[in-house]
């Protein structure tokens, strides 16, 4: 089994020589010297964990922590036993402070505590419930989270319209290194006017500020991770700019903050990303429809002060032939609204809302998937759509009739035919 990095930032050889004697069997132990050499293996390699002495001989630990501003966990060493010290580190983002000479199992549990793990325990927020379930999908959409957030990497969240990424975003800083800084959110729709350029840089510069001199600002005020939505339409060069200041991060900027950037699709999203995450579309995730309905129906039965709780076999047929071009928003309109229509306990066909597309997906899958010829398909398609709005308008032909902009008496001779 490969052994987990831990970044050693020390130059005193006696304390070297300790935390290697103590970690060095089950940790691979990587020391630098200084600041310059810490700066240059972070950009290649992401340690699960760091250890840095605060009494370095070229400059205090706290500053070179305060310069690096690393998205990894850190331990920090020091012979003070300093209280505003150690409060100092903590608030800037160290995740403990331990006192030298170094004690054996202080150092031990501290590394088992911090350390980053494969099977990190995620921390949910509120309006995520949708990416719960037991499918493939998301289990392997939840693997790839927590190996992003064991990284360093710029975020790029990939998917289809009606998937809400910005709580993608929420869920991804609530785990994070930084979780106790706060998420800002940026809509580059308020920003596709040229003029407006440099009102967004300096935005960005304004949530990227480090804290000046020796201000202790309350973790809570500062940034921890930047959203950007809503990229699709930006000027091609606007939008590599943004990539390239985030890749570089020169200047006097919080290196710790993570962007995040959210596609609906890949085309727009530059070779050079390193952590592409993608949320499957609900067609995907057929397997967790049970749980979502069960879900969507206890929160509006709740609203409305209804108990539906039993659903009729062709409201799940229906739901399972469908394709949701919409996905987990559309779904939960849809079931929204057929609570509130729905006068009793039960959930039918008819007390969905009448869409032309929803009707029309379910009917041509059937016909798809059974090889049908061509004429043949078309006359099965036909014939379902018509039953199924029917059934949707408790058999109110003339509501059809209106819904399809035809006379009645078309429809009813056509009936006629499909049944013959």
């Amino acid at each position: 089994m490969t052994k987990r990095t831990i970044l050693l930032i020390e130059d005193d050889h006696k304390t070297e020589g300790a935390v290697r004697e103590v970690l060095g069997k089950e940790y691979s132990v990587e020391t630098v010297k200084d600041g310059e050499a810490a700066a240059a293996f972070l950009q290649k390699t992401s340690p699960d964990l760091i250890i840095i002495d605060f009494d370095l001989k070229e400059k205090d630990g706290l500053q070179l922590f305060k310069e690096l501003q690393p998205a990894v966990r850190t331990i920090m060493l020091s012979v003070s036993g300093s209280i505003p010290l150690a409060v100092s580190a903590t608030k800037l983002g160290v995740s403990e402070f331990l006192r030298k000479p170094i004690n054996a199992e202080q150092l031990k549990s501290a590394v088992e505590g911090n350390i980053a793990r494969d099977e990190v325990r995620l921390r949910w927020v509120e309006g995520l419930d949708w990416l719960r379930g037991g499918s493939s999908r998301v289990t392997e959409l939840l693997a790839d989270i927590r190996k992003a957030l064991q990284g360093t990497s710029d975020i790029f969240l990939i998917g289809e319209r009606g998937i809400p990424k910005g709580k993608v975003a929420e869920f991804l800083n609530a785990n994070s290194a930084q979780k106790k800084r706060r998420l800002v959110k940026i809509d580059m729709s308020s920003f596709r006017r040229e003029s407006l350029e440099p009102l967004f840089w300096a935005s960005v510069q304004e949530f990227m500020a480090l804290p000046e001199g020796k201000s202790l600002s309350s973790e809570k005020e500062r940034c921890g991770t930047i959203y950007f939505e809503n990229l699709e339409n930006l000027d091609e060069h606007f939008l590599q700019a943004i990539f390239d200041f985030f890749r570089e991060r020169r200047g006097k900027i919080d290196k710790s903050i993570r962007a995040v950037f959210g596609f609906y699709g890949r085309s727009s999203v530059p070779k050079s990303a390193q952590c592409l995450i993608e949320i499957p579309p609900l067609r995907q995730r057929k397997d967790d429809l049970p749980f979502l309905l069960e879900l969507y129906l206890r929160r509006y039965s709740e609203q409305y002060d209804k108990e539906v709780s039993y659903v009729s076999t062709e409201v799940l047929e229906f739901l399972a032939a469908y394709d949701y071009p919409g996905n987990y928003l559309e779904l939960e309109r849809m079931i929204q609204e057929a609570v509130l229509r729905a006068p009793g306990a039960n959930l039918a066909l008819e007390h969905f809302p009448v869409d032309f597309r929803a009707t029309m997906n379910p009917s041509i899958r059937s016909g798809l998937e059974e090889n049908l010829p061509l004429e043949e398909a078309k006359r099965r398609f036909e014939k379902s759509l018509y039953h199924l709005l029917l059934k949707k308008t408790r058999g109110d032909g003339s509501r059809v009739a209106r819904f399809l902009d035809v006379p009645k008496s078309v429809l009813m001779e056509r009936l006629k035919d499909l049944v013959d």
